[in-house]
Parts: structure tokens; C-alpha cells; sequence
């Protein structure tokens, strides 16, 4: 995950800010999860390192943050903790994929997440 982590968010951030700035109403939060597998807390940093490097100003509409897991609850577990805690309309999970912005299609919340 550390190895793939940085390369999705390279492509990722850029999307979403270019997107931001053609249109000032869009707003996105990225949520990296750690779900404590034991990569002695990489993940975390990494995240956390990229909410320092990029900035975390919900006012301008972007924020970045990072959910630890004191315990490994398995895959399922990290998607939904990171639904469940996620604060758009619309949430995306990506997981540990290099992915593309042309893969970047919001999925409609259920209303039990708002």
C-alpha cells in the first residue's frame, strides 16, 4: 500500500483541484484510511504528510483527512468506517489501485450516511 498510495493521490489531487478551480461550488475531502494492518503506521503518515503538503481549508471546499484504526477490522471494515465518516453527498472508495480521473465517478450515498 505505501508504494501505491502516493502515486493514486499524485493523480488524484490535481483532478480534483483542476476541477475545483473551473468550478468554485465543487467541493471534495479526501479520507485516507490506515486500517491498522501492520505497516507500522505508513499509511497514516503518508496521509498525513499529504494534508500538510496540500492543505486542509474546508472553507475553499478541500479537505484532508486521515482515520487510524486502532484494530484491523479487515477490508469491509475499513470501507465502511471510511463511509461512515465521510461528510460529502456524494462519497468514492478507491483502494489501493493506481487509478485514472476518468475512473473518478461520484457513487450516491445512501441517506443513512448523511
Amino acid at each position: 500500500e505505501k508504494e501505491r498510495l502516493p502515486n493514486m493521490l499524485t493523480e488524484t489531487i490535481p483532478y480534483l483541484e483542476a476541477r475545483r478551480k473551473r468550478d468554485p461550488s465543487f467541493k471534495y475531502e479526501l479520507l485516507v484510511v490506515d486500517d491498522g494492518s501492520g505497516d507500522a503506521g505508513a499509511t497514516s503518515r503518508i496521509g498525513a504528510d499529504l494534508a500538510r503538503e496540500h492543505g486542509d481549508d474546508s472553507y475553499v471546499g478541500r479537505a484532508i483527512r486521515v482515520l487510524t484504526l486502532e484494530m484491523n477490522r479487515g477490508k469491509g471494515g475499513a470501507v465502511a468506517q471510511g463511509m461512515l465518516r465521510g461528510r460529502g453527498r456524494l462519497l468514492l472508495m478507491a483502494s489501493k489501485m493506481r487509478i485514472s480521473s476518468r475512473f473518478l465517478v461520484p457513487i450516491h450515498a445512501p441517506p443513512f450516511f448523511m
